[in-house]
This record gives structure tokens, C-alpha cells and sequence, in this order.
């Protein structure tokens, strides 16, 4: 018998979007919230202890990582990010934003992922030990590109300035579903992978910038919340 590329090519395609399928509904078993690694640490937005409260940093970034694809290539998943403990205004809790495209991983099936920024709900110092890297958690909504990804998730996503080039820079990202069904904030997409620490993805282009403290950043932040990564916050109520 003799199969054609195109043909063969789509019996790949199809196979693949279905193994993917089949990897984001075992999800909440494979993926766990808190990788292995994870250690309390100290809020980046503390509470004032005092007037003098000092100011704190806030971190900015853009660019892509490179995700499997459906077929065995590569695929880019682009984002821009940024977070800081000061109050957003208009309702957006902290100051900050998410924009992110998966352009058709394994993650999703083949399928194409936008996660677009709603509210930032934390800003912490990194869990695995890298002064240079932070934790933004909020809400968004997603285009839902799997019966899995609903409209409206929760996220958490790792960013970290390890090069002032950006070489050595690192992202990630996790999103959960908000409600009860199946369980309580089930992972429903992550580039996390499994480890102590997990690998973390490097930045392919772009940059990602730890900015010095600034006065107008005065870290006096209460009731963060960070449900797509509970360990985040894992010290206690700010």
C-alpha cells in the first residue's frame, strides 16, 4: 500500500491531537500544583511593618519559549508579562499584565492557546531559590481551545532575569480551572515540568528585566492570593 504525505501527515496530526487531548484530561493527576523543590519563602509585597516601609522591585518582560509540537517540530509560545506590588487601579487588583500565545503545542493538542490578563492577585519572590526570578499569579480568560481550557482560568506564571541579554532569561506558566469540576483549581495547562527544581523553559528571543525598587512600588499589598500555585504563598496570609 502506498500513503501519501499528506495523507500520512494528517493520520499524524489527528493521533497527535488526540494524545494530546488524552494528556491534558489525565492532567490532575500527572501535574501537581507545587513541583518538588518548592521551599516557603518570604512574600515580595509585605505588608508595612512600619511607615517607612521600603520600596520594592516589579519585573517586566516579552518574548517566546519553544514548546513540542503536535507533529514533532517545535512551537512557539509567545507571552508578555509584568508585576510589581503597587495597586493596579480600575479593579486589576496589583499592577500588572499577561498576554499568552501557545501557537499549537503538544500542551494543547495541536490546537492554538490565548490567555489574556483580567486581574494580578500576587507578586512573590521565587520558591525555588533564584533572587532573580518572580511569581506573578492572576486570573485571565482563554479563546478555551480544549473542552479541558475553560473561558476563564487561573494562572501563575515564573519569570525569571538570570542574563542581561536575556540568554540565560526563563519563563513559565500554569494555568488551573477555577471551579470544582472535577477538583478544586485541577491543572489544566502547564509548561512546568517534574523535578526538584523542575527544568524551567529559556527564553528563545526577548527579555526579561528585574527593575530596582522604586518608590512608587511600596510593597503594602494585602490579601494576595495565588490559586494556580498555592506553594507561592504558602507562608501565611499577606
Amino acid at each position: 500500500m502506498i500513503i501519501s504525505r499528506v495523507s500520512w501527515g494528517s493520520t499524524m496530526l489527528r493521533a497527535a491531537r488526540v494524545l494530546g487531548a488524552a494528556m491534558l484530561a489525565v492532567a490532575p493527576l500527572l501535574f501537581t500544583v507545587q513541583p518538588g523543590g518548592a521551599q516557603p519563602v518570604t512574600f515580595a509585597c509585605q505588608p508595612p511593618s512600619t511607615n517607612t516601609n521600603p520600596p520594592g522591585d516589579f519585573l517586566t518582560g516579552g518574548g517566546f519559549i519553544l514548546l513540542p509540537g503536535a507533529n514533532g517540530n517545535s512551537v512557539h509560545a509567545n507571552f508578555g508579562v509584568g508585576g510589581g506590588c503597587k495597586q493596579g487601579g480600575d479593579g486589576h487588583g496589583l499592577w500588572g499584565h499577561l498576554e499568552y500565545i501557545d501557537h499549537g503545542s503538544i500542551l494543547t493538542g495541536g490546537a492554538m492557546l490565548n490567555a489574556h490578563w483580567t486581574m494580578i492577585t500576587a507578586y512573590a519572590v521565587d520558591i525555588f531559590g533564584d533572587s532573580r526570578a518572580r511569581f506573578i499569579c492572576g486570573t485571565a480568560t482563554t479563546n478555551s481551545p480544549t473542552p479541558l481550557i475553560p473561558s476563564t482560568v487561573n494562572f501563575a506564571v515564573r519569570a525569571a532575569d538570570d542574563s542581561g541579554s536575556g540568554t540565560s532569561d526563563k519563563f513559565d506558566i500554569q494555568l488551573t480551572n477555577p471551579t470544582s469540576i472535577p477538583i478544586a483549581n485541577a491543572v489544566v495547562y502547564t509548561t512546568f515540568g517534574t523535578g526538584s527544581p523542575p527544568p524551567f523553559h529559556p527564553l528563545v528571543g526577548g527579555n526579561i528585566i528585574l527593575h530596582k525598587p522604586n518608590p512608587s512600588t511600596m510593597g503594602s499589598i494585602n490579601n494576595e492570593s495565588c490559586p494556580a500555585f498555592p506553594a507561592v504563598l504558602n507562608t501565611g496570609t499577606n
